[in-house]
């Protein structure tokens, strides 16, 4: 039988090397936000822990106008901080299993984003996804109660899957 390799552009920060590499570069408080990132990879699973913290929110600015590509968030982290990926125009794909809230701008300009996986987002704050052209359907589960003013102004929106919004579209 023949054994072949899957490789992946993403950083799989399970194996030591690259986890001791991301740590190198990630500074997370003992609350388990992560506060900044400053290393030059662009794709990321980030870990279930990071110095035995659990990371619990992305702060603010982390991904500020940086080259990332793509991020695949832990369950733990509820909270997506203002301006996380602001001018983050390279940002292709996130998924946040566990994400609740996205405060205000987090992807704002971000214009390559074309795939979000957060259904579990209950509120999403002002402008959080304005100028994402790229976005052209989401669909937050079944959680979605609240979004903000120019949530998604200026986007590719052509679908949007909101069974169990209620309140008033922004």
């Amino acid at each position: 039988a023949q054994h072949y390799e899957f490789k992946t552009n993403y950083i799989d920060l399970t194996k030591d090397r690259e986890v001791a590499e991301f740590f190198a570069y990630t500074y997370i408080d003992e609350n388990g936000e992560i506060t900044r990132y400053n290393g030059t990879k662009n794709n990321f699973i980030v870990p279930n822990s990071i110095n035995n913290i659990v990371p619990t929110a992305l702060g603010k600015k982390v991904f500020e106008n940086s080259g990332i590509n793509s991020i695949v968030l832990p369950e733990s982290i509820s909270t997506i901080k203002q301006y996380a990926f602001k001018n983050a125009n390279e940002l292709k794909h996130i998924s946040a299993l566990g994400v609740t809230l996205i405060n205000s701008e987090v992807f704002k300009n971000c214009f390559s984003l074309i795939s979000e996986n957060m259904p579990l987002v209950d509120t999403v704050i002002s402008e959080s996804f304005k100028n994402c052209s790229m976005l052209h359907s989401i669909d937050f589960g079944n959680s979605l109660t609240k979004i903000s003013d120019e949530s998604f102004a200026y986007c590719g929106l052509t679908e949007c899957d909101l069974p169990n919004y209620i309140g008033n579209k922004g």
